[in-house]
């Protein structure tokens, strides 16, 4: 009988210690027997290879931003700059159309050439209106030099105009 108690608790041992061994190394994961100190040895050099990896990488973005950054403060800045001289051709082509707008044709060629500026008139309106609106890209500022000209050209044909 004895022997039988001894038996069946030398059968739980093994089964209790064979249930804790497990295959992986990681203790976390593992029975009683699963530490390993060259596999923790491994776990420890990787965190600190993914730690360096990730302070790598957000040092990388940090800088990425920063450049980013000082890009779209630039962009601002020259997006600022160009909207203010839309602004002042704007009020220059208001002069232009108030000067247009006093003069009065007697010939049919002087209407006619009224009629042709009061048509640039429209146009370069038009086309200002659609500026304001503008990204300070290179074709913006192409469009703003190109509506730089014309409405110099409108002045002078208003100043021609307006000696009629």
């Amino acid at each position: 009988m004895i022997r039988n108690i001894f038996t069946l608790l030398v059968i739980t041992g093994l089964l209790l210690a064979v249930g804790c061994a497990n295959q992986t190394t990681d203790p976390r994961k593992g029975g009683l027997f699963s530490y390993n100190p060259e596999a923790y040895e491994q776990r420890l050099a990787d965190r600190k290879a993914e730690k360096e990896r990730l302070e790598a990488d957000t040092k990388r973005l940090q800088e990425e931003q920063t450049t980013l950054q000082a890009q779209t403060e630039g962009a601002r800045a020259e997006r600022d700059a160009l909207l203010q001289k839309v602004a002042d051709l704007d009020k220059d082509l208001n002069r232009v159309e108030r000067r247009i707008a006093r003069v009065r044709a007697k010939t049919k060629a002087q209407k006619h050439q009224l009629w042709k500026a009061q048509i640039k008139l429209k146009d370069t309106k038009r086309r200002i209106k659609g500026l304001k609106n503008c990204q300070a890209t290179a074709k913006d500022k192409a469009e703003y030099d190109r509506l730089r000209k014309r409405l110099d050209q409108l002045m002078e044909e208003a100043a021609a105009l307006s000696e009629i």
